[in-house]
């Protein structure tokens, strides 16, 4: 950072990932369902910030398991452009006809 300093380059810095959601006792729980979806899955999970854990309230843990696994069940791998219900695109160009 020092060195971008000196010539007003922009930097960014990676701290990691290993990004977690946090589900609050008094969560919307359809809301933090949807969020960590998008986390965990947006661009693949090819992102540094992507969620790679979740850390849920136990009294709210059992209804949110319940309903991240039914929406997960239903998502499809493609591209997301080529049908409104695809979340997760895939990196890999070879793949995008099958």
């Amino acid at each position: 950072m020092a060195r971008a300093a000196g010539t007003v380059k922009r930097v960014t810095l990676e701290l990691g990932g290993k990004s977690p959601s946090l589900v609050f006792e008094d969560a919307d729980i359809d809301a933090a369902v949807d969020g960590s979806l998008y986390g965990a899955f947006n661009n693949t999970g090819q992102s540094c910030d992507a969620r790679s854990r979740i850390y849920i309230h136990e009294n709210v843990y059992d209804e949110f398991v319940e309903k991240f696994i039914a929406k997960t069940e239903k998502l499809a791998v493609g591209i997301h452009s080529v049908r409104q219900h695809i979340w997760v695109q895939l990196s890999i160009k070879p793949s995008w006809t099958q």
